[in-house]
């Protein structure tokens, strides 16, 4: 994966974020008009409920990821009724979060560790922009689930199947990825992700959070932070 950090900053510099966080303190999913109206030609964005994601052309390999503001409260010492927009790097835990890309990365760290980073777009901040306010972190280009079928055959298909059936955590991926997952990993590297998304209870792995490498077959996990409702 390679990103120009001073490319990113000039990309954010033309939207209205930095007057839209000076006014409100505050980034959300009702906010991404706010760079969706100001990106260059050829660039994109896409939103969930804790993110933003910044889609540059073709010809980069990487996506930029901006975590909405979700941990916002009131603060009355402050001059204008709001505290600061800050975002901290939090350690894992079941307590809520503000920075849901912060718990991707932290997981990022994890997987690594343990081993099962193949099957992960890792998450990476790379700095902070607006002197200091707004967090950016950089990801692994991917796309979403292909409806044409990766390569596959009848044995690789009985093994995905048994490991879906068996397990309550694959049980929730589609068939086709994890027949995919065993053809490029293996069926011990499955069954070790299998264990870290148990143990470390990575949640809402749904079909819109993960998909393959841009332009190839190779399974990948793009959404992993959770959501806390």
């Amino acid at each position: 994966m390679t990103y120009d950090i001073e490319e990113i900053k000039q990309v954010l510099d033309r939207t209205h974020l930095r007057e839209h966080l000076n006014r409100h303190h505050d980034f959300n999913y009702g906010d991404v008009s706010m760079i969706t109206n100001y990106l260059p030609e050829g660039w994109d964005v896409a939103a969930g409920c804790t993110k933003c994601v910044i889609i540059p052309p073709e010809d980069h390999d990487y996506v930029i990821k901006i975590p909405f503001n979700t941990d916002y409260y009131e603060d009355d010492d402050s001059e204008d009724g709001y505290s600061p927009l800050q975002y901290g790097h939090l350690p894992l835990s079941d307590e809520y979060t503000g920075d849901y890309c912060a718990v991707e990365e932290e997981y990022s760290y994890l997987a690594e560790q343990e081993g099962v980073d193949e099957f992960f777009a890792l998450t990476k901040c790379v700095g902070y922009v607006f002197d200091g306010t707004l967090p950016i972190y950089v990801q692994e280009r991917c796309s979403g689930l292909n409806y044409s079928t990766p390569p596959s055959s009848p044995a690789t298909r009985h093994t995905a199947k048994e490991l879906k059936d068996k397990s309550a955590t694959l049980y929730n991926f589609r068939t086709d990825f994890l027949e995919a997952s065993v053809l490029v990993y293996g069926e011990e590297a499955l069954k070790k992700l299998d264990r870290f998304i148990e143990n470390w209870e990575v949640k809402d792995l749904h079909e819109g959070n993960y998909g393959y490498k841009y332009n190839t077959f190779i399974p990948k996990i793009f959404d992993f932070s959770g959501y806390d409702e």
